[in-house]
């Protein structure tokens, strides 16, 4: 949950003016806790400053990435119409919380490629299409969820970790 500024001030007067703690456990009991740093959150990136609310994808007969460092907003829509659009959150700085990807592929493709250590839900309708998911369902408490959901119509959407680097011998 995020606060606008006048409701955390007015939470913040609340606090300053009770001495009770189940007074003060009503005014924070809504709220979740955001990781500080103290945890070790090295191998993800985590977006901590202003955070776009919508950004909006669109590949009609034809393609759309977004890869490499990026933030993306907290909900972003996907739509391809026999196109293709791949959308790479290896290196993106994923904002706290919940991260939706809402998707609606009419004969078109969505790859989506997730780090490792993320929490990632997918829930889907494949019409003549299919939803793949080949990512954990392991849980990791405090850390950024990403929520994609949507419909694929004669279309496909892949959900998978990046390619791991091969070493090449004798170099």
């Amino acid at each position: 949950m995020y606060l606008e500024v006048e409701e955390c001030e007015q939470r913040l007067d609340h606090s300053i003016n009770t001495t009770l703690p189940k007074d003060l456990a009503r005014i924070t009991s809504d709220l979740t806790i955001i990781p500080t740093g103290s945890e070790n959150f090295s191998d993800i990136n985590v977006n901590t400053g202003k955070v776009r609310s919508e950004e909006m994808f669109v590949g009609i007969l034809s393609g759309v990435a977004r890869k490499g460092v990026w933030k993306p907003a907290r909900k972003n829509r996907v739509f391809a119409l026999m196109g293709g659009i791949d959308l790479d959150f290896s290196e993106a700085f994923l904002p706290p919380g919940i991260t939706d990807v809402e998707f609606l592929c009419l004969m078109g493709g969505l790859d989506i490629i997730v780090p490792e250590g993320i929490n990632v839900e997918v829930k889907g309708i494949p019409l003549m299409g299919g939803i793949d998911k080949k990512v954990s369902d392991e849980h990791y408490p405090g850390r950024p969820t990403l929520r994609i959901q949507g419909l694929a119509v004669m279309g496909g959407v892949d959900i998978k970790y990046p390619k791991r680097k091969k070493r090449r011998r004798g170099r």
